[in-house]
């Protein structure tokens, strides 16, 4: 017998004697696990600390580890208390005056002050790590913070930035304990998390699971939050499982080895609606509609009337239909329809017309001058690279339209690249027409990234100083009514210019079991475990 294996034979021999069995672990709190919950996630996150991470399946499991300062109620929108019972912001947009909750404990006992905040916006805009999506969300905008009191601290801005609020309500700003942060380097405080949540971090095995128990110290959750004293059958226990494979998530919610699913392929979803065991939960995600950029400076789609005859003669009910089994709908806007100041009078625009397509080529010089069946313009092919990531459905849905533009005469060639960083390797070759890339968001200032000449994403290539006047204007007004009006104007022009190729707004298919009550999730997708209950 190895040592390894001696020490776990010896160490189950003492469990044994101590407790009847080996292998179970006494809850926090003296806690007995009565309901559990299995939470089976598509993909690991890479990285489960908040302040580092960049990816969307974190914030599911962050949810539940911390609190934030702030919460948008998921049914009305409105942002309500968290951590911060009131605040208050100055007259020009730059001071946010936070104060905070008495009485909020760590799950390690540190309390919950100004101090703690001020040392988590510290490691928040100082990470190593260049992608995390807490600092890239804050960092250009964030200059500091004054601690008041105790109780009480300033967080102040280098220009009005109107949707902090809603970025501070997000997982990515969970106040973590500065006990445990400190005492364990950036690398290794993912496997050790401290917030004050309704859940404790128990246990992480990566590419196993993540272990959740019951805080049952509890008591100062958001307005939307069950109460803490209803603890009426509430899950004592979260398993989150890792399983990439789509079709071994269908069968473990099929054969109830799982409680609740994650992203399910739309013709796997379809097939569980026979399943009288499981319920489909379409969960709608606000942000970005499923979209190609459209490269705005390489031929041919350096021609407006060429990108606009390729958005015309896409039919995009039928990818709706066929590809997406008629979960999601069709998109019109740079926007998801869920989102603040969606333009609604975008609706309709560039209705499937292949009529108007080939007039629009054939008015701009595209014809087929030597006979092959496609394009050309002066003699030079008409002829348009896709590039896509080999993941998600985007792969589906380009070959769709690969097979649409054949029959318009249009000659295009489809690219799928393994990892986001070889997207981004081909981005800056330009040898590309159209890119399949969208991101989830709250707030329509996620454009900005997208259609200004410094924004990480402008894949379009966009040089417009009346539509980047426009963005600024909205990232600074606070009035409500100002911003519609200007991100109305934003969309229009996006689409105007045909920029890009909106084809559905994004649903992420999950599925859970029958006795799974009270599963609600905000716009981008997170669930409130500490809301869910089990029916017998």
């Amino acid at each position: 017998m190895s040592l390894r294996l001696n020490k776990i034979f010896c160490l189950c021999i003492l469990v044994i004697m101590a407790s009847g069995r080996c292998g179970s672990a006494i809850p926090p709190n003296n806690q007995t696990v009565d309901q559990r919950i299995t939470y089976v996630l598509g993909s690991e996150p890479g990285n489960i600390d908040p302040h580092v991470s960049s990816e969307d399946d974190t914030a599911i499991i962050n949810r539940q580890i911390y609190d934030t300062l702030v919460y948008r109620n998921p049914s009305t929108q409105e942002i309500v208390a968290g951590l911060a019972s009131q605040w208050t912001i100055s007259t020009d947009g730059l001071v946010y005056t936070f104060s905070l909750r008495q009485g909020v404990f760590f799950h390690d006992g540190t309390p919950l002050n100004a101090e703690a905040v001020a040392q988590n916006f510290d490691r928040i805009i100082n990470v190593s790590e260049s992608n995390a999506k807490a600092a890239l969300l804050i960092k250009a905008y964030y200059r500091g913070y004054s601690i008041l009191d105790e109780y009480s601290i300033q967080l102040q801005l280098l220009q009005p930035y109107a949707p902090f609020l809603n970025i501070l309500s997000q997982p990515y700003f969970g106040m973590a304990s500065p006990t445990a942060f400190q005492q364990y380097s950036q690398e290794r405080y993912q496997f050790h998390q401290v917030g004050t949540g309704p859940y404790i971090l128990e246990d992480y095995i990566p590419g196993k699971n993540i272990i959740l128990k019951r805080n049952l110290q509890y008591s100062w959750g958001p307005s939307f939050y069950v109460p803490v004293d209803d603890t009426s059958a509430s899950v004592d226990e979260v398993e989150f499982q890792f399983v990439p494979n789509n079709r071994q998530r269908l069968e473990m919610i099929n054969n109830r080895e799982a409680d609740i699913v994650t992203n399910l392929l739309p013709t796997d979803a379809r097939a569980l609606t026979s399943n009288t065991n499981v319920q489909l939960v379409p969960v709608q995600l606000a942000g970005q509609p499923l979209q190609f950029l459209i490269n705005t400076n390489r031929f041919p789609t350096d021609n407006i009337a060429f990108r606009r005859a390729l958005i015309f003669s896409a039919n995009r009910n039928f990818i709706v239909d066929t590809v997406l089994q008629r979960f999601s709908s069709v998109a019109w806007s740079p926007l998801t329809a869920n989102m603040p100041f969606y333009n609604r009078n975008l609706v309709g625009a560039y209705a499937p017309d292949t009529g108007q397509a080939q007039s629009l080529l054939l008015s701009s010089g595209y014809a087929d001058t030597n006979g092959d069946k496609f394009l050309d313009f002066a003699g030079v092919d008409a002829a348009i690279t896709i590039v896509i990531q080999s993941r998600d459905l985007y792969s589906e849905m380009a070959q769709e339209l690969v097979d649409q533009w054949r029959l318009l005469g249009i000659k295009t060639e489809l690219v799928s690249v393994p990892t986001l960083s070889a997207l981004t390797a081909r981005i800056e070759t330009n040898q590309y027409n159209l890119v399949a890339f969208s991101t989830h968001a709250s707030d329509p200032t996620v454009l900005n990234d997208f259609f200004t000449q410094t924004g990480r994403y402008n894949w379009s290539n966009v040089a417009d100083a009346s539509l980047e006047g426009l963005l600024g204007q909205g990232m600074s007004a606070n009035d409500e009514a100002t911003r519609q009006s200007i991100y109305a104007q934003v969309q229009q022009q996006i689409m105007d210019q045909a920029m890009i190729l909106p084809l559905a707004d994004p649903i992420r298919l999950d599925a859970s079991l029958t006795n799974v009550l009270n599963l609600e999730f905000d716009s981008l997708g997170v669930p409130f475990l500490s809301n869910v209950r089990l029916s017998s």
